[in-house]
């Protein structure tokens, strides 16, 4: 962890490369999450509502607590740890620390909100579909927004001298 003490990552070609890899692979996975989302559950309040609760004229049967643990539990964990990954590289950056703690709370709420209002909608409210959609909206920007700053820091060119190995 030699780059630690010299907090500039883009010293380091493999550490460099591994993250810039990392970076637009979860990029991709951001945006074919926007995809799944919509077969999932909708991208609309009303698509969202049909999906969860049921439409009897298409046939389609309310969706259970199972089933819903089943569909939402990855991002439980997926999102979180991209997060996390983003947030760490993010420390790095030369930007205020009161943006990176915004940014952090941010998109820690909206993990939140996008997890809980599928709940909310199916057992509490359909009226709960714009938590769940401004959720998984404002995850969705956020994270891109933050990892297109990662990668153009981590694409930038290295401030000051490479760190002595002894």
């Amino acid at each position: 962890m030699k780059f630690l003490m010299h907090h500039d990552l883009r010293h380091h070609l493999y550490l460099r490369v591994l993250l810039i890899v990392y970076f637009v692979s979860l990029l991709f996975f951001l945006a074919l999450n926007i995809e799944l989302e919509l077969f999932r559950f909708g991208l609309t309040p009303s698509a969202l509502k049909g999906n969860l609760l049921g439409n009897e004229e298409l046939y389609i049967r309310a969706k259970d607590l199972t089933t819903l643990v089943t569909e939402i539990h990855i991002s439980l964990f997926v999102y979180p740890l991209a997060l996390l990954t983003t947030l760490s590289t993010l420390v790095h950056l030369k930007v205020s620390d009161t943006l990176k703690v915004a940014a952090t709370i941010a998109s820690t709420v909206f993990i939140f909100m996008d997890v809980v209002g599928v709940l909310l909608v199916r057992f509490v409210s359909p009226h709960a579909a714009w938590i769940k959609l401004i959720g998984f909206w404002g995850f969705e920007v956020s994270m891109i927004l933050m990892v297109l700053m990662v990668l153009i820091y981590l694409l930038g060119k290295p401030q000051g001298h490479p760190p002595r190995h002894g």
